[in-house]
């Protein structure tokens, strides 16, 4: 314990680094119980600190990211600047989820891939990444879990009381120390929605004080990823669940005889029983659309079909099936003969893709792909009245393209 400090207080010193905390929940129990034993619950803080080995030596400069952040706050971000922001990410998400859609046809059992004749087509190749992250030994994030401390971090005193333990693990204590850090450092520090919800409360409560450490101006709250995808699968389960009579997700799970799943948790296994529940509707959606589209009654008929047709075909059920542009086209129809449920199937489609997409994006470290996902996810969460997560997605925004100098972003 006591070597891996002093390789953890080092690491701090000579490289970037992350830090991220959350609130750990431990039952005791007895089994022999007496007056002075009881079983009880308990609550403490898990802390945990990733450094880079690939930034030795780097810096963010404290100074630049201050002046930068000044300015960025006169220009806060609007609802027209995020919908630049979305027309720009588009032309690079198209292909995107045109590929989807042809990957739910490759990876079908019934079209067999490995028979069929224009396999290796250009076309039915993944688009290029957008900014992947960069792997391999060399890249490997270091993880070190801190001592877990015996402190609520529900509050806000709680989360006072954290921040200067970690800080004082990783040998930032003293006056000199507290210096550096609200002159020279700029930390990253990532919680879940409450957690960072807290930090950035405490920053404006201590907006007025002495000097910049106490001002906390040298943390940067963030939200994890993980809460926030598990948050967009909540909003999808409550707009499309639906009932055992219509084509909604009840319906669905009554068919594949899935359990616990008619109501959301974020408890158990919950959030992986839904995703794979997710992918298994979407594929099956995706797979009758194809028959349909393409006139065929069964997939494997598709393998007469060059990489080009196939690709053709998909970019058509994307354009009609799946996309913003084809309810937007429903939407002027004043038939009254007009199909009511197609609006509803499209708008499903396009916020599956928007789910699978921002999926793969984070499991393959493709941070560019989710970055441009986040005009989506803000209106998701705004039309959907998550407006804590709205938040979150917005100060992300504000920072990408107002705050954060192009080190930090």
């Amino acid at each position: 314990m006591r070597s891996a400090r002093q390789e953890y207080v080092l690491d701090v010193r000579r490289r970037l680094f992350i830090v991220s905390h959350d609130n750990v929940n431990i039952p005791f129990r007895v089994y022999e119980p007496t007056t002075s034993r009881q079983s009880h619950f308990d609550s403490g803080t898990a802390a945990t600190l990733y450094t880079f080995p690939q930034t030795e030596g780097q810096t963010l400069d404290a100074a630049a990211f201050q002046e930068k952040r000044k300015s960025g706050r006169e220009q806060p971000i609007d609802g027209g600047a995020v919908l630049a922001i979305n027309s720009k990410a588009n032309p690079r998400m198209k292909p995107r989820f045109i590929h989807w859609i042809l990957r739910f046809l490759l990876e079908a059992p019934e079209f067999d891939i490995d028979t069929y004749k224009y396999r290796d087509s250009e076309l039915l190749k993944p688009p290029p990444a957008v900014y992947q992250l960069q792997w391999g030994a060399l890249y490997r994030a270091i993880q070190y879990m801190l001592p877990t401390d015996h402190i609520d971090e529900s509050t806000y005193e709680g989360n006072d009381q954290i921040i200067a333990a970690v800080l004082k693990y990783l040998g930032f204590f003293g006056a000199d120390e507290q210096k550096r850090v609200g002159l020279e450092r700029v930390i990253v520090w990532v919680g879940d929605q409450l957690t960072v919800s807290r930090l950035r409360g405490l920053q404006n409560l201590r907006s007025h004080d002495w000097n910049a450490f106490e001002r906390m101006q040298w943390m940067i709250p963030t939200f994890g990823w993980f809460h926030l995808q598990m948050a967009f699968a909540n909003s999808l389960h409550t707009q499309y669940y639906g009932s055992k009579a219509t084509l909604g997700f009840s319906h669905a799970f009554d068919i594949l005889q899935r359990k616990g799943l008619h109501s959301t948790s974020t408890k158990g296994t919950f959030h992986h029983t839904f995703e794979e529940a997710l992918f298994v509707v979407g594929a099956a959606r995706f797979r009758d659309i194809w028959r349909q589209a393409a006139g065929v009654q069964n997939l494997k008929d598709l393998q007469k079909k060059s990489g080009a047709e196939l690709y053709d075909i998909a970019t058509r059920i994307w354009e009609s099936y799946a996309s913003t542009a084809a309810l937007v086209r429903l939407g002027k129809n004043d038939d009254d003969d007009a199909d009511e449920l197609l609006p509803i199937t499209i708008r499903f489609n396009r916020d599956l893709l928007d789910y699978f997409e921002l999926d793969e994006a984070m499991r393959v470290g493709d941070v560019g792909r989710m970055e441009d996902m986040l005009p989506r996810l803000l209106f998701r969460f705004i039309g959907g009245g998550n407006h804590k997560y709205a938040v979150e997605v917005l100060e992300l925004l504000q920072g990408l393209h107002r705050e954060w100098t192009e080190e930090l972003r």
